[in-house]
């Protein structure tokens, strides 16, 4: 079994920071407040600082407490129940809240049961008011027995279609494309009214894997197609439209998934999309040979020359920093192995524009020295569709929906979603797939 890489804090880790913040800023407001309650008691010297150091101690104590135990109890129900919702608000509230009532001076099950209560209710409506959409994480395991980290973003309102995410090379779903903390493709497509569901290839991110090692790039668009068809089979998700969304690598990965089932999906969008090898950076053909010769026996060995992605995907800096930060990205030379079945892939789907026939978003920046403009002004040429897009943004780099400005990320979500509406309200059939049956995959992932 390769090896895992499972980046979650634990629980008792979040408790304690938090005791520590909300604990510190809870002596900080007994610090202020006690002085003007001890001149209202008639206090003063000793007797002033005695109460006002015991203000600040008990103050402080009551805020860690509360707050650890909410803490606590939500990230053990997040654990457990796998998703992340105002329930889990009001059950932590609830016992955070009468914990507290339970150690204070008044005994009372009215003061415990009105304290629950209250706490409850607050958390209930603070997380209802955050944003409208939800985040549950979930694993599953592909025929090969490797656990994969799988994601989703729910509109608390019926969705309007589906969207499935297809992420970049060395790139993952939580955090770089809908973070909790940050307004990435998830989330806003999630607060646009659409499901979205994303998976870390093997290899990548959460999932397990050896870090970055493609041996075979079917089997990624296979993992994605077993995942996303789990899904569509809900019975919630009955007749709504479903949508492919691909960045870079993955661009590669949407095409190849709309090859092996031609009239299965709705539409896709394709963000700076890897399905042609510009003439700038095509390798010479000595160093390809070279490869080829040396790819079954050093499969895994990180010494393909290759620029830095991070710096020449991502131009805003502060971004780029955080990106730098999250370590479930790859960040060292590509493999052997890799980098060949990425080669091969970009040279077949370049053989084959013209079989895509599905309506489509494509989309590039201008400056994108990743994969070039052209690659994208290829396919809008050759692709059969009869309903299809392109959107060039002149100095814009690769991550268009994460590198770049704030305004320049708001205009390209913008021609997204209103893409997105403008095709899931004519879309909403439900068909049979066809296959085709020259995309070759492994018998173990056709779907029963």
């Amino acid at each position: 079994m390769e090896e895992e890489e499972y980046a979650n804090a634990p629980c008792s880790s979040l408790a304690v920071e938090t005791i520590i913040r909300v604990g510190t800023a809870g002596g900080i407001w007994g610090l202020c407040a006690a002085p003007s309650d001890a001149r209202k008691r008639g206090l003063s010297g000793l007797a002033q600082a005695s109460f006002v150091a015991s203000s600040v101690g008990r103050f402080g104590f009551s805020c860690g407490i509360i707050s650890g135990i909410y803490v606590m109890t939500r990230c053990g129900l997040q654990k457990y129940r796998r998703q992340d919702d105002w329930v889990n608000g009001v059950i932590a509230g609830a016992i955070a809240g009468a914990a507290v009532a339970a150690s204070g001076r008044t005994h009372s099950r009215r003061h415990i049961i009105e304290m629950a209560g209250l706490v409850s209710a607050f958390s209930a409506a603070a997380d209802i008011l955050r944003v409208p959409w939800n985040w549950t994480l979930n694993t599953k395991k592909n025929c090969r027995g490797v656990q994969l980290f799988t994601c989703k973003w729910l509109p608390f309102s019926p969705p309007k279609a589906l969207v499935f995410l297809c992420h970049g090379y060395g790139m993952e779903c939580s955090r770089v494309m809908g973070a909790q903390r940050s307004l990435e493709c998830g989330v806003r497509l999630a607060c646009a009214g659409y499901a979205v569901f994303g998976i870390d290839y093997q290899g990548h991110g959460q999932s397990q894997g050896t870090r970055c090692y493609i041996n075979k790039f079917d089997n990624r668009v296979n993992d994605c197609y077993d995942f996303f068809k789990s899904v569509i089979e809900l019975k919630e998700y009955k007749g709504k439209a479903k949508f492919l969304y691909g960045e870079s690598m993955g661009g590669a990965v949407a095409l190849l998934l709309h090859k092996k089932y031609p009239s299965f999906w709705d539409g896709a969008v394709l963000v700076a999309p890897m399905c042609k090898i510009s003439e700038k950076v095509k390798p010479h053909p000595v160093v390809v040979n070279i490869l080829f010769k040396i790819e079954d026996i050093i499969p895994k060995w990180k010494i393909v020359p290759a620029k830095d992605v991070i710096d020449s995907a991502f131009r805003d800096p502060a971004k780029r920093q955080r990106m730098r930060r999250n370590k479930l990205i790859y960040q060292e030379k590509p493999r052997v192995k890799t980098a060949l079945e990425m080669l091969r892939t970009s040279m077949s789907l370049e053989d084959s524009l013209h079989e895509v026939a599905l309506p489509f978003l494509v989309m590039h920046g201008e400056a994108d020295t990743v994969t070039d403009p052209e690659v994208s002004r290829a396919l809008y040429d050759r692709a059969s569709s009869k309903d299809k897009t392109i959107k060039l943004y002149p100095g814009m780099w690769h991550a268009l929906t994460a590198g770049e400005s704030d305004d320049n990320i708001e205009t390209v979500f913008a021609d997204i979603i209103a893409w997105l509406d403008k095709h899931a309200s004519n879309a909403g059939f439900d068909p049979e797939p066809v296959y085709n049956s020259n995309f070759g995959i492994d018998d173990c992932f056709i779907t029963r």
